[in-house]
């Protein structure tokens, strides 16, 4: 019995005891492809998710772009109240000041799309005098957000 002795370092002892416990911790076949597939409708979905934010964003900029943001008056006679092309007619928005009234923001009645910005002294006398129905969408450089 003496020849079955085995002289093996410390450390071959512990690499040898971490092989065994990983083995014997690793999936067998069929957990193994239950994870895969588990992992591949992970990964299906998570296409899925972007694919989907992409149309979304398409979808708000065809709605932001589509609209006109204005109309035709109603002494157009038949085509009164109508989409007008961009940049006639009357604007159809409106909107308020926001916060403590260093910021305002406008609406899009058709098609909701919203424009905030930064108001100047000037602009808050006129919103707080006139109102912001029918304003023009302010310029793009001002915008802060927009949606």
């Amino acid at each position: 019995m003496s020849g079955d002795n085995i002289n093996i370092s410390k450390a071959d002892l512990q690499q040898l005891l971490e092989a065994v416990v990983k083995a014997g911790n690793a999936p067998n076949a069929f957990e193994q492809k239950a994870i895969d597939e588990q992992l591949q409708r992970e990964h299906r979905r998570n296409l899925l998710a972007i694919e989907l934010a992409k149309v979304e964003e398409q979808r708000l900029q065809a709605r932001k772009n589509g609209c006109t943001h204005s109309r035709l008056s109603m002494a157009a006679g038949k085509n009164g109240g109508n989409p007008a092309p961009r940049g006639e007619g009357e604007w159809t928005t409106g909107g308020q000041l926001s916060g403590n009234g260093d910021e305002a923001m406008l609406v899009c009645l058709r098609c909701s799309w919203v424009w905030k910005w930064r108001v100047t002294n000037q602009e808050r006398e006129f919103i707080n005098n006139q109102g912001l129905c029918g304003a023009p969408p302010p310029p793009a450089e001002r915008v802060i957000w927009e949606g």
